[in-house]
């Protein structure tokens, strides 16, 4: 199946509610690390590690952001206990009482222009190794301290806020803010952000207004319910492969190209249509951090992959109808090209049929699964 779950019960996940993930793949074997609210955990070739405040010097078990450094140390950002470095042996800690970051709730990080850049509820915080700076609304652009999101190009900074819209950086310097009251952002809290296919190009996850998609220069694009999105509260966006995935507060998530057809609880194995952060692995994989679910991966290519059993299942296609002649029980799914549940049945010994007069031309996977076993079958829809 596309999708595996990991939660407290069936591994060693250390709590449900997952809020941030981001993969190091600078060895062979990828390392997905994973921030919950009780605790933080390290995912690589079936073995977990847990960090808690019981355990390690983690000054706080929830985790609200995460950032892998160019020198392979891992950033935490916690919700009461500052900011968090672990070069893999040692954990050193800044917060407001041995530094000058300006709050303790770390939302965000990134590296931009050589330096450490750090969004916190109390403001945006500029970190070079040796001192802090602080951006705040009384000496800068930002229409508020309150930094949820961080994402850098080679030449700025973007800084998405709550209810104060986006701030850009050149440089050091923060040299333009977009809010409702002087763009077509119409939203003014930014939940998310990801960098999109051109330079300078991001889309944003707003919470109300939608996705959002600016060109780094003057071109904003909004896409809501009216362009066929199944909803306008976004939580999560990432972008690969001329891709972007999108995460939903209440439902679920979609690969979009144009196109949102949603992977709900009602229609896959999703566990919980709360999605709160999106990873991409380099080979498609998608890692979903959920509100109560866990932690979920899920493979777009289990749909690629073709077994036909001859001995056992005679499988045909005529015309608007797809026969499976079985000689054992069975339950059979079938899917979508974009790997979305339509269609679940039981198979009995004998003949079997779909009707496929319902669907529209195009690419489709018949799932079987028998004896522990998964089948797989790939078949197309001409125009009916």
């Amino acid at each position: 199946m596309p999708f595996e779950i990991f939660n407290s019960s069936n591994s060693d996940l250390p709590f449900n509610t997952v809020n941030v993930i981001v993969i190091d793949e600078t060895s062979f074997v990828p390392v997905v690390w994973v921030g919950t609210e009780f605790g933080l955990a390290a995912f690589s070739n079936n073995t977990w590690t847990v960090f808690t405040e019981a355990n390690s010097d983690l000054p706080n078990n929830s985790i609200r952001s995460l950032f892998l450094d160019v020198d392979g140390s891992l950033w935490v950002g916690t919700f009461l206990g500052g900011l968090a470095n672990y070069d893999g042996s040692t954990w050193t800690i800044s917060n407001t009482s041995n530094s000058a970051i300006s709050d303790n709730y770390v939302r965000s990080i990134t590296r931009y222009n050589g330096a450490l850049w750090v969004g916190t509820t109390g403001g945006l915080n500029r970190y070079d190794g040796i001192n802090w700076t602080t951006f705040i609304q009384t000496n800068t652009i930002l229409r508020s301290n309150n930094i949820s999101a961080l994402q850098a190009t080679s030449d700025r900074l973007y800084v998405g806020t709550i209810n104060g819209g986006l701030t850009v950086v050149r440089a050091d310097t923060l040299s333009e803010t977009f809010w409702s009251g002087n763009s077509l952002l119409s939203d003014n809290t930014v939940r998310d952000i990801a960098i999109g296919n051109t330079p300078n190009s991001v889309l944003l996850a707003c919470p109300a207004g939608g996705l959002y998609a600016y060109d780094g220069n003057s071109s904003w694009l909004q896409t809501t319910t009216a362009s066929g999105l199944p909803s306008n509260e976004l939580s999560a966006i990432a972008y690969q492969n001329s891709q972007a995935i999108i995460g939903f507060e209440q439902d679920g998530f979609c690969p979009y190209s144009g196109i949102c057809n949603p992977y709900l609880s009602s229609n896959s194995d999703l566990p919980d249509n709360h999605i709160n952060d999106i990873a991409l692995q380099s080979d498609g994989v998608i890692w979903l951090a959920t509100e109560t679910g866990g932690l979920v991966r899920f493979d777009p290519s289990v749909f690629i992959s073709e077994v036909d059993n001859s001995e056992v299942f005679e499988l045909t296609q005529q015309q608007n109808v797809f026969r499976v002649h079985s000689q054992v029980e069975a339950e059979l799914n079938l899917y979508s090209n974009q790997g979305q549940l339509l269609f679940n049945s039981k198979i009995q010994e004998g003949e079997n049929q779909i009707e496929l007069n319902t669907y529209s031309a195009g690419i489709y996977f018949l799932q079987i699964q028998y004896d522990g076993q998964v089948l797989n079958k790939r078949f197309f829809i001409m125009n009916n």
